[in-house]
């Protein structure tokens, strides 16, 4: 969040202030020391006004993203309760009706989209998913005319008798 004091650029205060004190005799067409006073007493009031919007802002979008949950929530619910009637004595159609519908997730339900740190994003990346079962087999060479394999020719053991 700024501050009136901060609002204005470093060389802008410092252009302001020399104008407060040894050019405030000074005048230009359209410039003097009165002038620039109240112009950046103007961007330091709209600064402070921005920044308790900004709060504002975030305090009404934290509310709205809570009224949302809570709606989906019941939403669900309902949804739930109303399939479960339609399934029951309800019309066939309506059964229809309420499965096609698909309501979006809740904050909760949704995966996590940032990460704070930078260590942290590099050990949250995602992985695949191990694959399960067995490992699959070698694939066989499969060639029609493969080059032969030398195998020695058995030894024969000298015959005692």
């Amino acid at each position: 969040m700024s501050t009136p004091s901060d609002a204005l650029d470093p060389s802008l205060r410092e252009l302001v202030d020399l104008f407060s004190g040894p050019l405030a005799t000074v005048t230009f067409p359209g410039v003097d020391s009165r002038r620039l006073a109240a112009l950046a007493a103007e961007v330091e009031a709209d600064t402070v006004e921005l920044a308790r919007l900004d709060a504002a802002a975030a305090t009404l979008r934290q509310r709205l993203a809570d009224a949302r949950d809570d709606l989906l929530q019941r939403a669900n619910r309902a949804l739930a309760y109303a399939r479960v009637y339609a399934d029951g004595e309800g019309p066939s159609e309506l059964a229809a009706q309420l499965d096609a519908l698909v309501l979006p997730r809740t904050r909760s339900q949704r995966p996590a989209a940032t990460v704070a740190s930078p260590t942290a994003a590099a050990s949250a990346e995602p992985t695949a998913p191990r694959k399960r079962g067995r490992p699959r087999k070698e694939p066989q060479p499969s060639t029609l005319f493969a080059a032969p394999v030398a195998t020695a020719a058995p030894a024969t053991a000298p015959i005692v008798s």
